[in-house]
């Protein structure tokens, strides 16, 4: 039962993290890495007040941290805000994180036309041609989510 409640604190503060990403990612083509890193601390105080196993706990960080690597790897011009996400991702999901991250990406290419219509007017004309990666992440964890209730909970 504990284990379950530690799994819905943590989707459920992800998502609150991830619709603040979108926003902001639409409106100023940034993320508030504020809130990733306060995000980030209040999933694993969830996870250690849900008395999550230490080699849970660990396997948590560091598929958070491989995730955000890996991504900021592969990308290091326009990737540090994508990667802190993925990395929240990881931290919150684990291994699982890998479907919402295949989804965001999926959608990211399906929708390339939509790149420059998906930005504020704030955002400068040379960064109007990136993909809003917080919306595509978003999109993906609530469709993770939504297919983890129907499947575990039916």
């Amino acid at each position: 039962m504990k284990a379950e409640l530690g799994l819905d604190i943590n989707m459920i503060l992800m998502l609150c993290i991830f619709v603040i990403c979108a926003v902001t990612d639409v409106l100023y083509r940034r993320v508030s890495e504020t809130v990733l890193i306060l995000g980030a601390v209040a999933i694993l105080v969830a996870d250690v007040d849900c008395r999550a196993p230490w080699w849970l706990l660990l396997a948590l960080v560091l598929s958070g941290v491989s995730l955000g690597g890996l991504w900021w790897m592969v990308d290091r011009d326009h990737a540090l805000g994508d990667a802190e996400m993925v990395g929240v991702m990881g931290l919150g999901l684990g291994v699982l994180a890998l479907v919402p991250l295949f989804l965001a990406l999926l959608l990211a290419l399906v929708t390339r036309p939509l790149w420059p219509v998906l930005a504020g007017p704030q955002v400068n004309a040379e960064e109007r041609p990136l993909a809003p990666m917080g919306v595509y992440f978003f999109l993906g964890l609530v469709c993770t989510i939504l297919a983890s209730m129907a499947v575990l909970r039916p």
